[in-house]
């Protein structure tokens, strides 16, 4: 019987082994404009909003410059592709999430913004990050959206929005490519060119990058499992480190 479980288990390992060689790979890949993104194919438009949300006197009368759209040209993943995830993370710091799991970005001392349901009057004031699908008649200038459409949270860390069903559909050509929608980012200090967006789907890696670690070992110890090894481009180059600066290079 124990020759006959090990035959089981070896014919499955081939019917595996010859699916996973049938579909291609998975692959995750970032666009974006920072150095770490491998399609550097991101565009930003700015808009002016007027002077929505604007409780302060000093500000009522100027129109407020905030993002319109943020478009990434996703033609490398090639049309009909398996779309596992996506996710579009500003590479910023959300530091405060509610319990009602919105983010709310610091936008400095000088201002104080209002939504419909409450006064944000915390110190420093916050002010909520609302991202939309852009529809059809979205132009330069133009922001055209379902309000139901916002994108959510991803838990559990809630540090960056679900964008797999728009991905999905774009990369499926069921929808156009109008980019996203990006609204109450006014008067934030922020850098647009450090938003990424991450995309895991099934194909094949193009020209992959040069070897980016070596020297990885396993090992288990005390009922946990280890993976080390040395990056070819070392970030930190300390044996020893403190976490407020090992957290600090990565901000």
């Amino acid at each position: 019987m124990r020759r006959d479980g090990l035959s089981a288990i070896a014919g499955a390992a081939v019917v595996l082994l010859a699916a996973g060689m049938a579909c291609g790979e998975m692959v995750v890949e970032w666009w974006g404009d920072g150095p770490r993104c491998r399609h550097n194919k991101m565009t930003v438009a700015l808009s002016r909003y007027g002077k929505e949300g604007v409780i302060n006197p000093k500000m009522a009368g100027k129109a407020i410059v905030g993002i319109h759209a943020l478009k990434f040209d996703l033609s490398p993943i090639g049309r009909g592709a398996k779309v596992y995830a996506a996710s579009l993370r500003f590479q910023a710091p959300l530091q405060q999430i509610r319990t009602d799991k919105r983010s709310y970005m610091s936008i400095g001392r000088g201002h104080w913004y209002h939504d419909p349901l409450r006064l944000y009057a915390e110190q420093p004031p916050w002010k909520p990050v609302a991202v939309y699908v852009a529809d059809k008649g979205t132009a330069a200038g133009k922001a055209v959206y379902d309000k139901a459409s916002r994108l959510v949270l991803q838990p559990p860390g809630f540090r960056s929005f679900d964008a797999t069903a728009v991905v999905r559909d774009w990369a499926s050509g069921k929808r156009a490519n109008l980019g996203f929608v990006v609204r109450q980012l006014d008067l934030w200090d922020w850098a647009p060119r450090r938003t990424v967006l991450e995309v895991r789907y099934e194909g094949k890696v193009k020209a992959p990058p040069a070897r980016q670690a070596s020297g990885i070992k396993v090992f288990h110890r005390k009922g946990q499992t280890f993976i080390t090894w040395t990056e070819a481009d070392r970030i930190i180059n300390k044996e020893r480190i403190a976490w407020k600066q090992f957290e600090r290079t990565f901000k």
